[in-house]
């Protein structure tokens, strides 16, 4: 088995036999013969052989060559080895060359005579920023590849089980039951079922059932006739038979009344929609994903979600964890929204510096993903330097010592956080449960079954 050499590869070519020896001994005394490993031909026709063949870094390329031209070979390289730096030497330096050249994407152009030095500073300048990018073509492969699915991002294990989970389950029709908090990234496991799916090509429709008000809720899922109320003024197809080949998604379905959660599981079992003011059924061919935040086994027992509809809607499944119980993936998830936050805003790539992970890694993150997107967002917008510094987060985050780095005492377990976060966001409300509920980002029957178990 061949062993890659891990020197960095460089093809000069350049077709005067003096300077050809010129380049290639400056450049073997410069790499010292262990970091790079320079080679020459005198013909862009033997450079192109090469390419075809072999792996190589950078050329070093004449602009007037006999037979194809330096150019010709930019365009070939930059059209089929896009990664290849490229720095362009001639004898006949205009500005326009120089231009027309960097237009092309060469990395740099020098003229003759050069100084030797200036040729050696700009190789050792192209192979640092083609290490870069190698470097960043490997970050992403993997962030889409074991780190990533669709736009669900996650090294720890729980998510990791997620992942499997959802490419298990999302090949088959099963309806599937995604839980977890409010902002831990319900929406993105539906649509990473629906787009791994048979039915990729198909609809993917979003009810959010606590957003569409009871009264108008059955006319949106199944549609209504003409006439069936005051406004019904023409007949209207629902989201169920919008999305006919495709997937609905019922985010929030413990919010769906009680009326209603019978004739969803109509629709469910027999496959099949009646309009709103009609006495005819129609046929339809969806996949149902459904969501919540809610206990939905306690409303279950407690008779305010139909057990009949919770059976059909739970073949499957999938509980997403709290932000706040994969803190392995705060520093990934991070650096990604920002990175994306700079592209939106036009900005040069930043980072967090390490202090400023500190704390995004001990805060408590009651919003979860949704939470830490809008920080690095709001991070991308103010900081100021070529770093986002703990200056740069909301005070809400940097006003409390954080909780996971270490301070020599023993660290609390996640049921004594989630406590001690719980009751201090109660105390701040003024036992105002409502709003306690909202800003912990969980519903009020949770937020009650959680003081039981306090004794509150």
């Amino acid at each position: 088995m061949a062993v890659e050499d891990p020197r960095a590869t460089i093809l000069i070519v350049e077709d005067e036999e003096d300077m050809r020896e010129l380049l290639l001994d400056l450049l073997r005394q410069a790499g010292d013969g262990e970091s790079w490993a320079p080679r020459a031909v005198g013909q862009a026709e033997e450079a192109l052989s090469i390419l075809e063949r072999e792996h190589v870094d950078l050329v070093v390329s004449d602009l007037r060559l006999a037979g194809m031209s330096g150019t010709d070979l930019l365009d070939w390289i930059k059209l089929n080895k896009p990664d290849v730096q490229v720095i362009i030497i001639t004898a006949f330096g205009t500005i326009d060359n120089a231009v027309e050249c960097m237009r092309r994407g060469a990395y740099h152009y020098l003229s003759k005579p050069f100084n030797s030095q200036a040729v050696v500073m700009t190789v050792k300048r192209a192979l640092e920023e083609h290490r870069l990018r190698l470097e960043v073509a490997r970050l992403r492969r993997e962030l889409s590849g074991r780190y990533r699915l669709g736009d669900m991002i996650g090294r720890s294990a729980a998510m990791q089980r997620v992942f499997d989970l959802v490419a298990r389950i999302a090949p088959t029709e099963s309806t599937v039951l995604i839980t977890g908090e409010s902002g831990s990234g319900k929406d993105m496991v539906a649509r990473a079922i629906h787009a791994h799916s048979k039915r990729s090509a198909g609809t993917f429709v979003t009810v959010n059932c606590a957003a569409i008000p009871a009264t108008l809720l059955e006319s949106e899922l199944f549609g209504h006739s003409r006439g069936a109320f005051t406004d019904a003024r023409e007949e209207r197809k629902g989201l169920f038979q919008s999305a006919d080949g495709g997937t609905v998604f019922l985010d929030e379905i413990a919010e769906l009344p009680v009326d209603l959660q019978a004739k969803l599981l109509h629709a469910v079992e027999n496959k099949v929609v009646r309009p709103v003011g009609s006495n005819k059924e129609e046929s339809i061919d969806v996949r149902i994903l459904a969501a919540t935040n809610a206990d939905i086994e306690r409303e279950v027992e407690e008779g305010s979600f139909r057990s009949d509809l919770y059976y059909r809607i739970n073949v499957v499944t999938i509980e997403i964890p709290p932000l706040r119980q994969r803190v392995e993936d705060i520093p990934l998830l991070a650096n990604h929204f920002l990175a994306r936050a700079c592209r939106e805003l036009g900005r040069p790539e930043l980072s967090f510096s390490r202090e400023a992970l500190r704390f995004l890694v001990g805060y408590y993150w009651p919003g979860n993903v949704r939470e830490l997107q809008n920080v690095a967002h709001r991070a991308a917008a103010l900081a100021t330097g070529h770093e986002v510094g703990p200056g740069d987060l909301p005070v809400k985050i940097t006003r409390q010592v954080p909780a996971r780095l270490g301070t020599g005492s023993r660290p609390q377990s996640l049921a004594d956080l989630e406590r001690a976060h719980i009751l201090s966001v109660l105390e701040f409300t003024g036992g105002n449960k409502t709003e306690a509920a909202a800003i912990l980002g969980i519903d009020r029957k949770t937020l009650y079954r959680k003081l039981d178990e306090y004794g509150r």
